[in-house]
């Protein structure tokens, strides 16, 4: 499979577009004033306990508190961990992570991110399971966790706070590196001395049952967090304490202790790697060796572990001396995180329109020792990238609700909040054989259209799939098949269940951030999202019901009725006789108006003396 990567880099927005075999399968899109908030650690603190929801809102310095499930408190970290005021912080919320977008790195330094790990780690990791780029243990819902509320308003100390530290956005992850070296290995092993016994401690405190919410967190106490989710539609964003540190080949995890290998990487390769891990896992904590490390030895997998430790300990200077809320690292731009997702030998070129960003590539390619297998070319021409290779028009058809098929037949795409139905259709295909096989065919190149879609639009939560019904079971069974198989290119974690008596398959597909409609596109002005508006006949019909409820609750005899150029027509055309018929029956004169600025769905019904709007309850 022949895979390409193109970015294109302007002032305020970055492209990147991922081509398998020349087709479009992926887009994704970053602008300065919009930058995703995934694998940023923040300084937060604790605003108000749910008992009922098993959660906690966590203010962290963005218009909406971060929302924390009991699920993602690794609770072990709060033995020693006072409330706010009462000692000064603690450790308390540093861990392993659960985000599964790449996170932090620096590009000269090979801190390059890997899929960060699943909150339930703790209980479920063993050495072996992992699915790709994340574990095989990962089976939460993609969205189980309910909305999270509005933060409650800010007071001034705490808005002139979070000013105070909102220059702080960067760590900068190669300043002084040199003059750590003798400190880090030391202050590492007494930190895990401390881990090792506050564990024992909370394990004889709740003596193995799970504790709740209300155990772990108390308002106005401040913990260390990491973003999971950026925050969608009305919902602030998710949150967890299991920090993770994330590098091109491997993920650190602070206080997991635990290793394990990607099932991906071969055989032959699995067993000394995992062998390099155990010996390279610095005490108390644990790393995961990512797909991208096949190939690499001890010396490269102990450079990136090394650079992890380092910024961790930056991670947690930042925490002991800063106040709440406050960012504690920033996570790198959207090239960054492509580079680490994506970058390995399969890619047989990148190509970048900005010279700056181009220079930066190669010398990242170069120094992970793949400059021959993977070519970074600089692109100059006149016409912009996306255009010469024609990704304009796939990039708008995305945002489409219908998708045709070669074959002739389409897809039609809906989305709600947290769900997404897919509807298929024959279409235009007819076949050439039975109706059995025309729609099994149909079905078949559906399939693979969908994973694709489900990749290029980003779409997440729960997935309905209605394929057209086929009576054959050996049918229906290849068509998951054929969707399962072209799942396996999504990087994201999906869960898809067979096919439905009513031919349905329902699926879940892990949402990091919004889709691609919503992140280029915003709810129409004149519907408000609907995709649709009341008919002028509805309309027009309205108005006669509301003469009628005027006529018989007020005293006003003479009205001037305002609508929107279409309605009046309407009314003219054929309402006129029934509001002859209403001035009679109800002793009023209407005289009608139209105003094209009006919206078509507005009514205006005004006194005519006094030109003042007549306002009831509707």
């Amino acid at each position: 499979m022949k895979k390409e990567i193109l970015i294109n880099v302007e002032n305020d927005e970055t492209r990147v577009a991922v081509l398998e075999n020349k087709q479009l399968v992926e887009f994704m899109v970053e602008r300065s004033s919009e930058q995703s908030m995934v694998g940023n650690c923040y300084k937060g603190r604790v605003t108000s306990i749910l008992p009922g929801m098993q959660a906690a809102f966590v203010e962290i310095g963005i218009e909406k508190a971060g929302f924390l499930h009991v699920d993602d408190v690794l609770y072990d970290m709060f033995a020693e961990n006072p409330v706010h005021g009462g000692g000064g912080g603690g450790r308390g919320g540093h861990g392993g992570g659960r985000t599964e977008r790449p996170q932090g790195g620096g590009r000269g330094s090979h801190e390059r991110g890997a899929a960060a790990v699943d909150p339930a780690l703790a209980e479920r990791l063993s050495g072996e399971r992992l699915s790709g780029e994340r574990l095989s243990g990962e089976a939460l819902a993609a969205e189980s966790a309910p909305a999270p509320q509005a933060a409650a308003p800010v007071s001034e100390e705490e808005a002139a706070a979070m000013e105070a530290y909102a220059g702080e956005d960067e760590l900068d992850e190669d300043a002084d590196l040199d003059e750590e070296d003798d400190a880090f290995e030391g202050e590492l092993a007494e930190e895990a001395k401390a881990e090792k016994a506050r564990r024992k401690e909370m394990r004889n405190r709740f003596r193995g049952k799970r504790p709740g919410i209300q155990d772990l967190l108390k308002k106005g106490q401040e913990i260390m967090v990491q973003v999971a989710k950026d925050p969608i539609s009305t919902k602030g964003p998710r949150l967890t304490t299991r920090i993770s540190l994330a590098g091109r080949s491997l993920v650190l995890m602070p206080l997991s202790n635990n290793s394990g290998v990607s099932r991906k990487i071969p055989d032959s390769e699995r067993g000394q790697l995992k062998a390099i891990s155990r010996k390279l896992k610095p005490a108390g904590m644990g790393i995961i060796i990512r797909t991208l490390a096949s190939g690499e030895g001890e010396t490269e997998l102990k450079f990136e572990v090394d650079a992890l430790l380092k910024r961790w300990l930056k991670v947690k200077k930042a925490y002991d001396t800063s106040r709440a809320p406050a960012l504690l690292y920033k996570e790198e731009g959207l090239t960054d995180r492509i580079l680490r997702e994506m970058l390995s030998r399969d890619v047989e070129r990148i190509v970048v329109d900005n010279p700056v960003e181009h220079e930066a590539i190669s010398e990242y390619v170069a120094g992970f020792g793949l400059g021959q297998a993977v070519k970074v070319e600089a692109y100059a021409d006149k016409l912009p990238l996306f255009d010469r290779y024609d990704l304009e028009k796939e990039i708008e058809k995305a945002l489409r609700e219908k998708v045709w098929l070669k074959s002739g037949g389409y897809l039609v795409i809906q989305q709600t909040e947290a769900l997404c139905v897919i509807d298929v259709n024959t279409g235009k295909f007819v076949g050439k054989k039975s109706q059995d096989e025309t729609i099994f065919r149909n079905n078949l190149e559906a399939a693979v259209e969908v994973a694709r879609q489900l990749r290029l639009r980003d779409i997440g939560g729960i997935i309905v799939i209605d394929f057209i019904d086929m009576e054959i079971e050996d049918h229906k069974e290849k068509v998951y098949l054929t969707l399962a198989e072209a799942i396996k290119k999504d990087k994201a974690k999906t869960n898809i269940l067979q096919l439905t008596e009513l031919g349905l398959i329902e699926m879940t597909r892990k949402r990091v951030k919004q889709s691609l409609v919503k992140e280029l596109c915003q709810p129409c002005p004149y519907c408000d999202g609907r995709g649709i508006i009341i008919s002028e006949l509805s309309i027009a019909l309205k108005v006669q019901r509301l003469l009628k409820r005027i006529a018989v609750q007020g005293n006003d005899k003479s009205l001037v009725v305002l609508v929107h150029p279409a309605v009046a027509s309407r009314l003219e055309a054929e309402g006129a006789r029934r509001l002859k018929q209403i001035e009679k029956d109800y002793g009023i004169k209407v005289q009608l108006q139209d105003d094209f600025h009006m919206h078509r769905e507005d009514i205006k019904i005004l006194n005519a003396r006094s030109m003042t709007e007549i306002r009831f309850p509707e």
